[in-house]
């Protein structure tokens, strides 16, 4: 009724007036919000259920309204497979990528869209302040795509602290390529490294990130796995970066005491000399050492250029006895006529490289080289039988009408603009 009679006014009444029109706008308007509301709640249909599939999967969760999904393996819900693509974390944000797509009888793509419903972290990037739904919208309705829960360790960092305490964990010392057997699993050290591929690790300035590299395989899967746990130095505060292969249900980590044994303090190492030319081989405890000559592509993670700046990196070709081989780039830089150099330093090898003196009339290089450690191994603590933790719980609601609704409110402003309008004009007469 108050659609038709406002309707109604504005025809009859409404020519060559606009201003007259104002609160049949706004009266119109807002019965059409009415009735976009109640055709949008009363004809509402959830979207992410699955009952058959999904009842038991998640503690807490409502089967009849969300669906659980695993990143990467596809669900199927009402019509729908559904399928967790991927996160990233922006600033405090964590945008999720849900992908639909609808199928049509024959097995051809009816429909193919993507949502990305997202979190907000508070400042402390303790816990999770809120979540944000996304829409995909229609002429006729819209869905709403919301994060309706989440693993417990991605919620709250205390449920970090809480899941690991419950994990039964096992230290092994590996040496870079050799390999241990854990349960089914056999575990390779590949390497250590000072950056990391963890999932988790956001690189910031002056970062200290030590990674062991590792692969993991089981004996009744024929796939092998990568782990990049990590134990990360930021502002004075030692971290650790555990890193999970869910489909195995295993978790690694590294034990903090490592960082004292892989990284020791530059004063507490005993430096020898050696002298070396360019295309030259010497053996230096266990390992081969080949000058390759320099490289003025200075790519130092510790340099920052200042002009006037002559920097170099000598290169230098490292073979163990076991006939892997390494590359050391110690830095070498003038700076206001003063002679100044950066280390390179090897994790697999524990080895610490400096390029102290260049004689050029010679081509005579002389090398510092400190190996406190000659086979230096990683503490890795390994637990299987670990929660997976690459999920979300996702609710998605179709609501047909509910553009009734928006053009509700927009005919409803306007109105009440028309009439701020003829007011404002009234006053100034």
């Amino acid at each position: 009724f108050g659609i038709v009679a406002n309707a109604d006014y504005i025809i009859n009444f409404g020519k060559g007036n606009l201003t007259s029109i104002a609160s049949a706008l706004a009266h119109g308007g807002f019965a059409l919000m009415l009735v976009g509301i109640a055709a949008s709640g009363l004809n509402k249909r959830i979207v992410s259920e699955n009952r058959f599939a999904q009842a038991g999967l998640a503690e807490n969760m409502n089967a009849g309204e969300n669906t659980l999904l695993i990143k990467h393996l596809p669900m199927f819900m009402n019509g729908y497979w559904v399928t967790y693509k991927s996160d990233t974390l922006i600033g405090l944000t964590r945008e999720y990528e849900v992908e639909f797509i609808k199928m049509t009888e024959k097995g051809d793509t009816a429909e193919h869209f993507t949502t990305y419903p997202n979190v907000l972290y508070e400042r402390k990037m303790t816990k999770i302040a809120t979540a944000n739904p996304d829409t995909k919208r229609y002429l006729d309705r819209d869905m709403f795509t919301f994060i309706d829960g989440l693993p417990p360790e991605q919620q709250d960092v205390e449920n970090i602290r809480k899941v690991d305490s419950t994990l039964n964990y096992s230290t092994y010392y590996i040496h870079p390529g050799d390999s241990i057997q854990f349960g089914k699993f056999t575990v390779t050290l590949d390497s250590i490294s000072l950056d990391s591929k963890n999932p988790d690790y956001v690189p910031a300035e002056n970062d200290l990130a030590i990674s062991g590299n590792l692969s993991i395989s089981h004996s009744e899967h024929p796939d092998t796995k990568k782990a990049y746990p990590t134990l990360l130095v930021r502002k004075g505060l030692l971290f650790g970066l555990s890193d999970q292969i869910n489909d195995f249900n295993v978790r690694t980590r590294i034990s903090t005491t490592a960082i004292d044994s892989l990284v020791p303090t530059d004063e507490s190492l005993n430096y020898e000399k050696l002298v070396i030319h360019p295309n030259e081989t010497k053996t230096w405890k266990e390992l081969e050492i080949t000058m390759r000559g320099v490289d003025n592509k200075v790519d130092h993670p510790n340099y920052t250029a200042v002009e006037g700046d002559i920097a170099i990196h000598g290169v230098l070709e490292i073979k163990t006895k076991t006939g892997r081989i390494y590359t050391a780039r110690p830095l070498y830089f003038i700076r206001e006529g003063s002679p100044l150099n950066m280390k390179a330093f090897i994790p697999d090898l524990g080895l610490h490289v400096r390029l102290e003196t260049i004689k050029p009339e010679t081509e005579e290089f002389q090398y510092y080289l400190a190996q406190p450690i000659a086979h230096p191994s990683l503490a890795i603590e390994i637990a299987d039988e670990v929660p997976r933790n690459d999920y979300i719980v996702l609710k998605a609601i179709l609501f047909p009408g509910i553009n009734l609704f928006w053009a509700g409110c927009i005919i409803m402003l306007g109105g009440m603009f028309v009439g701020m309008y003829k007011r404002l004009k009234k006053g100034k007469k």
